[in-house]
């Protein structure tokens, strides 16, 4: 189910995205009608799809909740009572990126990585997904549901009708669920990279750790459409505890040595690279 960009009664003859040719300045601009009906609509709660339907906005979403909003605010995301054992530094970094996401979103600008946020064991996944899809909706973006990988996962083995619907959209959201399968994950990572092949993101979002979601992963510094960007926020961690060699790589940190000292090799790859970008461990 895909939400309408362009209404049939619109009196300026715009494009299926909701967009008219400036003349002047030789420009796709907004719609004045079809952007004004979809924000009305949505401020009621309700989108209209492409077969003509009005329903509520959390059917073509895929999120039920009454007091989300279009405004996307990261410091509601991870609860204060749970910051306080996670890194700053982490959380900033996050922050940035998330919100350079969704300014991206309100010019109908699309990144031009896949990313997978990793929020920590009690975000909220919901208060990322929708202020952003619902933002991609409204600039004229195609938006498709926000599911989690388990029932993307079903859909794909069904050879769901829908499926189409995820490749084809421009913005694509996905709920990384804990206790999902590697058969899961997998089929999350050939969505992502069936979506690469047509220059497209994909969003993954998670409150599981970065291990679980290993295989879709990308090395930190890599901006990729085929595997997603690692943003996850970092526990304070005690000293007895540490990632694998593995995790140290994709997360940019370079591994220590039985001597105590880093490997060249490791302290080589990381050069130069933003202290911002080392992140995620293990709650003390």
């Amino acid at each position: 189910m895909i939400a309408k960009n362009h209404f049939d009664d619109c009196p300026y003859g715009c494009n299926n995205n909701g967009k008219l040719l400036d003349t002047n300045t030789k420009q796709l601009i907004d719609c004045p009608f079809c952007s004004e009906r979809k924000k009305e609509l949505l401020k009621k709660g309700y989108m209209e799809t492409e077969q003509d339907d009005v329903v509520p906005a959390s059917t073509v979403l895929g999120i039920e909740n009454e007091y989300l909003s279009t405004k996307y605010v990261y410091d509601v995301v991870i609860p204060a009572e749970e910051r306080v054992f996670i890194e700053e530094e982490s959380l900033e970094w996050q922050k940035e990126v998330s919100e350079d996401l969704y300014l991206g979103l309100t010019t109908k600008e699309l990144p031009n990585y896949s990313v997978c946020f990793g929020i920590g064991i009690k975000g909220k996944a919901e208060r990322i997904a929708y202020p952003m899809l619902a933002k991609a909706y409204l600039s004229g973006l195609s938006i498709c549901k926000f599911i989690t990988c388990t029932e993307y996962s079903m859909l794909a083995l069904s050879s769901d009708s829908s499926l189409k619907n995820f490749f084809e959209s421009d913005l694509c959201m996905m709920l990384i669920n804990e206790g999902c399968t590697l058969a899961d994950l997998s089929c999350a990572k050939g969505l992502m990279q069936t979506r690469a092949l047509k220059g497209k993101p994909t969003i993954f979002i998670s409150t599981w750790t970065v291990e679980a979601c290993s295989t879709l992963l990308d090395y930190v510094h890599e901006n990729s459409l085929m595997l997603a960007k690692p943003v996850f926020v970092k526990y304070k961690s005690s000293k007895n505890k540490s990632n694998s060699n593995y995790i140290n790589n994709i997360l940019g940190v370079e591994n220590g040595r039985a001597d105590g000292k880093t490997s060249k090799e490791n302290s080589e790859h990381s050069h130069g690279r933003n202290s911002n970008s080392y992140f995620l461990g293990d709650l003390v």
